[in-house]
């Protein structure tokens, strides 16, 4: 499950994850991340928040398919929040695919406020997704 949050000042989507995370997730995001590009443009930048996920349901073969896949919003930075160190290596592996396949890595936190800091936001005004 997941809820996302814009702010419309810095451009930035904060998803914030939670419960078991499954390959019906990772479709959904995308489909909601290319329909508030459609509306917010290419300036687009991305928090992933994994901070409240308990379990993940995806097997590795397809987290590598998902590696391999464009970006929604090419050049622009991503961030994923993964605390928990069960999850670390999976999340490095995605990384490494995308840029292995010469798309941009997200960068790999623990916190958020380290996500925060990445993209210099001071007081952001995230307001709910519809």
């Amino acid at each position: 499950m997941f809820i996302q949050f814009f702010d419309h000042q810095h451009k930035v989507l904060l998803t914030r994850l939670s419960g078991i995370f499954g390959q019906e997730d990772i479709a959904a995001l995308y489909a909601v991340a290319k329909r508030i590009m459609g509306r917010e443009g290419s300036s687009l930048r991305s928090i992933q928040d994994f901070s409240a996920v308990e379990a993940v349901d995806v097997q590795l073969g397809r987290i590598a398919q998902h590696g391999w896949r464009a970006q929604i919003v090419p050049g622009r930075q991503r961030v994923m929040v993964v605390p928990q160190a069960e999850f670390q290596d999976m999340a490095r592996m995605f990384a490494a695919l995308q840029k292995i396949a010469d798309y941009d890595e997200p960068q790999i936190v623990r916190t958020l406020e380290k996500a925060y800091a990445l993209f210099d936001l001071t007081d952001p005004q995230f307001e709910p997704v519809e």
